[in-house]
C-alpha cells in the first residue's frame, strides 16, 4: 500500500483568497464613507432570522433565548436588530399616586407617553400655588377682619353670660370673680366678702344657709360654663367653616384648572377610561383631604418649597425621551433591580417609607419594549429567576420586598401591580437552555424560540447549504468587521499584509483552513494589544506578530514546564530508533486559555489469556467513559481482524506511561491498537513518528481535535533535540487535513522534508507508515502469534483434562 504524504504549502492556508484580493478589500473599506452601514454580522444569518421572527410575533409566549458561548457579540447583534426593528407606538408612562382610602396600597395610573411628566409637574405646581395662595388669602385683611368680627361677637356673648353669672351670684349673696383657671366665689356678709376662717366662726344655722345657697349657685355656674364652652366650640367651628368656605373656592378653582389642563391636553385622547376614573377619584380625594386638613396643609415655613408627600406624584416610568421602543440590558439582575424596590429612611430611629420612594426596576423600564438578561447572572441571584418567570406568567410587575422572602417580617407598602407588556430576551450558553427546557416546564412554556449563534464562519457549511452565496463576498464582510472593530476601539488603521497575517492567525484559532472564528471578543483583544505595541497610526504585520508572541509568552508557562520535563527525560519520550510495543501518542492539554500538545508514551504487553484488552487507566480509575469505549472498540477490531478461525485467546495490557491524572477521549485508539499489533507481531515502531487518530471496529480512522497543537507539540520536542529528519513526522486522520493551520517554522520544515505529516484513512496505513513494512506482513505475524496462543491454551486445556481423568482412576 502506498503511503500518502501530505506536503503543505504556505498558499494552502489562503486557498480561498489571495493577497491581491485582501488588498482590494482593505482599500475598499477605507474608501467607504458611511462604514457603520456597511458592517454586517457575518455568519449569524440563522440567529438573526430567528430573532427577527420572534420579534415579529407579539404573543406573550414568544420570548427568546439567544444561545451561544461568550464573546460572540450576541448582545451587540440583538441590540442592533432591535434598534432597526420597525417601531410601534411608544410605550406609556406610569405614575403612582397616594391612596387616601388605604395609604399602604399606592395606586398605579397609566398615562400616554410624555403625559406622565406633564401630569407630575403641573399637579405639584398646582399644589404649591394653591398652598401659597391660601396662605396669602388667610393673611388678607378682609379675612382677618371677618374672623376678628366673629371673635368679637362671641366675646360679647360670653361677657353677657359672665355678667348674668355675676348678677345671679349677687342675688344669692356671693361675689363671683373670673380667674385664669375658672371662677372663684366667696360669700358676702354686710356687703363684704368673707374668708373660710370667718365662715367657720359663724353660727351653724348661718353656715348651713350659706352652704345651700352655694350649691344652688354652683349648679347655675356649671350651666353657664357649659354655655361658654358651647360658644367657644361654635366659634371654632364657625372660624373653621369661614376658612373652609374661603379655601374651598380656591381649591376647586385650582383643581378644576388642573383638570382642564390635563383633560384638554393634546395627549388626553389616548387616556384609558380606567386611568380617567383613577385620576378623577384621586382629585376628589385631594380636595376633601386638603379641606379636612387645612391647618396641616398650611403649616410650612415661609422659605419652604416642598409639599406634603401625599400630594406628590411618583413618576415611576418616564418614556418622554424615548425615540423608539425601550431596549434595556440589566447587567445586575437582582430581585430589586428587576421588579423595583421601595426605599426607606431612618427618622428618629424608625424606618419610614411612602409611595414616593417606590423605584422602577428593569421590567418597568423595558415595559412595552425589550428586556435583555444574561441567564447566568439571573440564576446567580436569589429569587431573580422566580421573579422573571412570575412576571412573564402573570403579565404584571409585582414589587416585592426581599426581606419578606427570607422570613424577616416588616411592614411594607403593596403598590398596585403594573401590567407587563414587554418581550424578554435571555442570553446564555446552549447547555443552560437545554437544561432549563428539559427540567423547567414554565421555561418551556414561555421561551418558545431559541436563537443559536454560530462560533465559526464555516466555509464548508456555506458551500453545502448556501451554495448561491459568494464566499469572497462573505470574507469581505468579515474583513470589514475586523477593520471596523479596530477603528472603533483603537482609532487606527491596518495595512493589507497585517490583515493577511491576522486571517492566518484566526484560522489557527478556528483550528481549520475552512473556518474563521466569530468570537469577536478574541479578535478585539488581539487588535487592542497590537495597537498598544504599534508606534504609528497603522498596525503592521510585525505589530500583530509581536502581540501574538507576547500573548503566547504570557500563557505558555505550563507548556514550557512539560516540554522541559520531556527534554530532560524526566518524562521519557523517545524520538529516534524503534521499539516493539511502544508508540508515541499525542494529547492536548488545556490550561486556562492556552492549549498545547504533549507527546505520550503508549506501551502494550501481551500474553496467554482470555481477558482480552485491558486498559490500566480504566482499572485504576484514571479514564473516562469515552476512553473506556475506545478500548472496547479495539477489542472489537482485533476480533474482526484475527478471530475468524479461532477464538481470541489473549490478554493485552495497554497504558499511558507516566500518566498520573484523569484522561478522557478516543484520539489515541489508533496508537493503542498499533502498540498491541507491534507487540504481537514483534515488529518495531519508529519512535520518530507520533500518532493521533480515533478508529472504529472496522479499522477505519476517524477525525480528532487539537490537530495543530498535537503536531506542533511533537515538532517542538524533535526540534529541541535536533531530531528532525526525513523519517520524523506525525500520523493524522485524513479528515483532519483542513485543520492543519500550522506555524510558519513547521511549514518550512515540511517543505524542506525534515518533518512530515501523513494523512491516513485506515489502520493499515498507520502500520505501514509507523513500521515501514507492508500491513499484510505485520497482520500475518500478529495472526500467527494469536494462533500460537490459541494452540498453547488448547494444549494446556487438553493436559488438564487428561490429568483430571488420571486422578479419578
Amino acid at each position: 500500500m502506498k503511503t500518502q504524504k501530505l506536503k503543505l504549502k504556505v498558499d494552502d492556508i489562503f486557498q480561498n483568497y489571495k493577497e491581491t484580493f485582501i488588498k482590494k478589500v482593505v482599500d475598499k473599506y477605507y474608501k467607504t464613507k458611511d462604514k457603520e452601514k456597511r458592517i454586517e454580522f457575518v455568519g449569524q444569518d440563522r440567529a438573526i432570522d430567528t430573532l427577527k421572527f420572534a420579534i415579529s410575533i407579539k404573543k406573550d409566549k414568544y420570548n427568546v433565548y439567544a444561545a451561544g458561548s461568550f464573546g460572540l457579540g450576541k448582545r451587540t447583534i440583538i441590540q442592533k436588530i432591535l434598534s432597526e426593528t420597525e417601531n410601534g407606538s411608544l410605550p406609556d408612562d406610569w405614575i403612582y399616586i397616594y391612596n387616601f382610602d388605604n395609604p399602604d396600597e399606592p395606586v398605579s395610573v397609566r398615562l400616554p407617553n410624555s403625559l406622565g411628566r406633564v401630569f407630575k409637574e403641573k399637579f405639584e405646581d398646582t399644589i404649591k400655588n394653591l398652598r401659597q395662595n391660601l396662605k396669602k388669602t388667610f393673611e388678607d385683611d378682609k379675612h382677618i377682619q371677618a374672623k376678628e368680627q366673629l371673635i368679637r361677637e362671641y366675646s360679647r356673648k360670653k361677657e353677657k353670660i359672665i355678667m348674668e353669672m355675676q348678677q345671679e351670684a349677687n342675688s344669692l349673696g356671693f361675689l363671683l370673680q373670673p380667674t385664669s383657671s375658672g371662677f372663684f366665689i366667696s360669700p358676702l356678709i354686710g356687703g363684704k366678702p368673707v374668708s373660710n376662717e370667718e365662715i367657720q366662726n359663724l353660727e351653724e344655722p348661718i353656715r348651713e344657709e350659706i352652704r345651700k345657697k352655694e350649691e344652688i349657685l354652683e349648679e347655675k355656674i356649671e350651666q353657664k360654663i357649659r354655655e361658654l364652652r358651647n360658644l367657644d366650640k361654635e366659634l371654632f367651628e364657625k372660624l373653621k367653616q369661614l376658612d373652609k368656605e374661603l379655601a374651598d373656592k380656591w381649591i376647586k378653582f385650582y383643581i378644576e384648572e388642573f383638570k382642564k389642563e390635563i383633560f384638554n391636553h393634546e395627549l388626553s385622547s389616548k387616556l384609558y377610561e380606567e386611568s380617567k376614573r383613577k385620576i378623577l377619584n384621586y382629585l376628589d380625594d385631594v380636595c376633601k383631604d386638603i379641606n379636612d386638613n387645612l391647618e396641616l396643609f398650611l403649616k410650612f415655613k415661609s422659605n419652604e418649597d416642598g409639599i406634603p408627600s401625599r400630594y406628590k406624584v411618583n413618576l415611576i416610568v418616564d418614556n418622554s425621551k424615548l425615540k423608539g421602543l425601550p431596549v434595556v440590558f440589566e447587567e445586575f439582575p437582582t430581585l430589586e433591580n428587576l421588579v423595583g424596590k421601595i426605599d426607606k429612611e431612618v427618622i428618629q430611629g424608625v424606618l419610614v417609607t411612602d409611595f414616593t420612594m417606590i423605584n422602577a426596576g428593569a421590567f418597568h423600564k423595558a415595559n412595552g419594549g425589550y428586556l435583555i438578561l444574561n441567564i447566568m447572572d439571573v440564576l446567580r441571584e436569589y429569587f431573580a429567576y422566580d421573579a422573571l418567570k412570575r412576571t412573564i406568567k402573570n403579565r404584571k410587575i409585582i414589587i416585592e420586598d426581599i426581606h419578606s422572602r427570607i422570613g424577616i417580617s416588616t411592614k411594607i407598602l403593596k403598590p398596585e401591580p403594573i401590567p407587563f407588556e414587554g418581550k424578554i430576551i435571555l442570553i446564555g450558553p446552549s447547555i443552560i437552555y437545554h437544561l432549563l427546557y428539559e427540567y423547567d416546564e414554565d421555561f418551556r412554556e414561555y421561551f418558545h424560540v431559541v436563537s443559536y449563534f454560530e462560533e465559526y464562519l464555516d466555509f464548508n457549511q456555506i458551500k453545502f447549504f448556501e451554495s448561491k452565496i459568494d464566499l469572497k463576498e462573505i470574507v469581505e464582510k468579515y474583513i470589514f468587521g475586523i477593520l471596523y472593530i479596530l477603528e472603533m476601539n483603537c482609532k487606527k488603521r491596518m495595512d493589507y499584509k497585517a490583515v493577511c497575517f491576522l486571517l492566518y492567525y484566526l484560522h489557527r484559532l478556528a483550528d481549520s483552513v475552512k473556518r474563521l472564528p466569530l468570537r469577536m471578543s478574541e479578535i478585539e483583544n488581539i487588535l487592542i494589544e497590537a495597537s498598544n505595541i504599534s508606534s504609528s497610526d497603522i498596525i503592521t504585520e510585525g505589530d500583530l506578530k509581536k502581540a501574538i508572541e507576547m500573548w503566547e509568552y504570557r500563557n505558555s508557562f505550563y507548556r514550557e514546564k512539560v516540554h522541559k520535563f520531556i527534554l530532560e527525560n524526566t518524562i521519557h519520550i523517545e524520538t529516534t530508533g524503534e521499539r516493539v510495543g511502544v508508540v508515541n501518542g499525542l494529547a492536548v492539554l488545556n490550561i486556562g486559555q492556552f492549549s498545547f500538545g504533549k507527546p505520550s508514551k503508549i506501551t502494550a504487553t501481551v500474553g496467554l489469556g482470555k481477558e482480552g484488552v485491558i486498559s490500566i487507566e480504566k482499572e485504576v480509575g484514571f479514564s473516562g467513559q469515552i476512553h473506556n469505549k475506545a478500548v472496547m472498540i479495539i477489542t472489537g477490531y482485533l476480533i474482526e481482524k484475527y478471530s475468524q478461525d479461532f477464538p481470541l485467546t489473549l490478554q493485552a495490557r495497554i497504558t499511558f506511561e507516566q500518566n498520573y491524572g484523569m484522561m478522557e477521549g478516543d484520539s489515541a485508539s489508533c496508537a493503542e491498537v498499533l502498540a498491541i499489533i507491534s507487540q504481537l507481531s514483534n515488529v518495531p515502531v519508529k519512535q520518530s513518528i507520533a500518532i493521533t487518530g480515533s478508529m472504529n471496529q472496522k479499522g477505519m480512522v476517524q477525525p480528532v481535535g487539537g490537530i495543530k497543537e498535537k503536531v506542533e507539540g511533537f515538532f517542538d520536542i524533535c526540534k529541541h533535540r535536533n531530531h528532525l529528519g526525513k523519517d520524523t513526522g506525525v500520523i493524522i486522520p485524513k479528515q483532519n487535513i483542513d485543520d492543519l493551520v500550522l506555524k510558519p517554522e513547521v511549514i518550512d520544515a515540511i517543505k524542506k522534508g525534515i518533518f512530515n505529516i501523513y494523512a491516513v484513512e485506515n489502520i493499515d496505513e498507520v502500520i505501514e507508515v509507523a513500521t515501514s513494512k507492508k500491513a499484510e506482513v505485520v497482520h500475518k505475524l500478529a495472526y500467527n502469534k494469536l494462533k500460537e496462543y490459541f494452540l498453547k491454551v488448547k494444549e494446556l486445556s487438553s493436559e488438564k483434562i487428561k490429568s483430571r481423568k488420571t486422578r479419578k482412576k
